[in-house]
């Protein structure tokens, strides 16, 4: 998709967290996304997770998110995950292409350092980062996990009111007490698999990088 020139369509700032000293960056952008409860705005920085930046845009220019993307772990105060591919061709494409190297952690240490609205790739171990994502639906005490790294975050009001619209009900991952949809039937199954056994699960259905620019914003 071409990106536009000028200014952002939403404002990308240079530091959304002015008490936070972030990692300088060459490039930023505006990725925007629809989804079954509204759009939201992310700004991203290449300078606070290098790899995680670059995965991210590249996910979002293959049209992966077209696919139906289901918000399948979304938690109260707590996280939402998201990232598995509503077609299990295309979670055997993307395993295929193999997981990114992890980058430095620049949060500092602190109970809830990683802010509401940061966006990161969820992981397990060194190395992991694949294409599932999460947010943060408060400032919430994670950054431990070398996967943690934010690369970007939530900007704009609307933003904020579609991630706290999406359904809560099925909660947790049932490995942790509660109903979340199963990952691996995710995988094998896709929509087929949601849609028979989560009818009110919400879903990314599109994102597209509608701005990039150089520095901070």
């Amino acid at each position: 998709a071409p990106h536009a020139a000028g200014l952002p369509p939403v404002e990308v700032p240079a530091n959304p967290f002015p008490g936070l000293d972030v990692p300088h960056s060459t490039e930023s952008s505006l990725v925007t996304c629809s989804s079954t409860k509204g759009p939201l705005h992310i700004a991203m920085y290449n300078g606070w997770s290098p790899h995680g930046y670059d995965r991210f845009k590249e996910i979002v220019d293959t049209g992966f998110f077209s696919s139906k993307v289901a918000l399948f772990r979304c938690v109260k105060n707590w996280i939402v995950q998201f990232g598995v591919s509503g077609e299990p061709r295309l979670t055997k494409l993307w395993r295929q292409k193999g997981s990114i190297p992890d980058d430095p952690q620049w949060l500092p240490k602190g109970a809830r350092r990683f802010k509401r609205g940061m966006i990161s790739f969820a992981g397990g171990g060194a190395n992991s980062r694949g294409t599932e994502l999460f947010f943060a639906n408060a400032d919430v005490g994670l950054g431990g996990a070398k996967h943690e790294t934010p690369f970007g975050v939530l900007v704009g009001a609307e933003s904020f009111k579609t991630l706290d619209a999406w359904y809560k009900g099925y909660g947790e991952l049932q490995a942790f007490g509660g109903h979340a949809p199963a990952q691996g039937k995710m995988y094998n199954r896709g929509l087929e698999y949601l849609e028979a056994e989560y009818p009110d699960i919400d879903y990314i259905t599109r994102c597209e990088v509608v701005w990039t620019g150089s520095g901070q914003g």
